[in-house]
């Protein structure tokens, strides 16, 4: 793994009105940067980015040399899904209706976990959760909707407005589980 040395003391404060990182347009980037005792942190990081505002926050420590580890947060603000979809392959690979989907999400995440030397996380050692809400998407133009209109004979399946969703989530023997929640699907509960 990449060490943080034990004997730098770095803080830093940021203030940056505007940076493009990976195609993404960035405003108004405020926080901390703190190295010190093997931990890097960040602290308080904020920014306005894909039509919402973005809160950073986490750690990545590295005084156990063999055994590194993260404790990372984030809170997003009415975040527009399909520029998130587009812009993070994972959020396709994951969730690959979020591109037949418009509308904004705001979601909570706090996460720990040991690493590998690879930086990979350790599933068993994974541990946090967070939350999904949304006030109102619309979908269209998704296959299994469309098919499943198609065969059901249902046609206003095809596309659908969904309207406060509150859904949670946590980690739990390395995998993500959903907690149940309601949604409306064309007058359907």
């Amino acid at each position: 793994p990449v060490l943080i040395p034990e004997n730098v003391d770095f803080n830093l404060n940021t203030s940056i009105k505007k940076i493009k990182y990976n195609g993404i347009d960035v405003n108004n980037v405020n926080g901390n940067v703190n190295m010190k005792e093997e931990v890097a942190s960040l602290n308080n990081m904020t920014m306005q980015t894909m039509g919402g505002t973005v809160g950073l926050k986490g750690s990545y420590n590295t005084k156990d040399h063999n055994k590194p580890g993260i404790d990372f947060g984030y809170n997003l603000k009415d975040i527009d899904i399909q520029t998130l979809a587009k812009n993070f392959v994972s959020i396709d690979k994951l969730a690959p209706i979020a591109k037949y989907t418009k509308g904004k999400i705001s979601s909570n995440l706090d996460m720990k976990s040991s690493l590998t030397k690879n930086l990979e996380p350790i599933y068993s050692s994974l541990t946090g959760g967070g939350d999904l809400f949304t006030n109102m998407v619309t979908i269209s133009g998704f296959e299994p909707f469309t098919k499943l209109s198609e065969e059901l004979k249902i046609s206003k399946l095809a596309n659908q407005t969904i309207k406060d969703v509150k859904a949670k989530f946590k980690f739990t023997d390395g995998k993500v589980v959903l907690s149940p929640f309601n949604v409306m699907m064309s007058g359907i509960d």
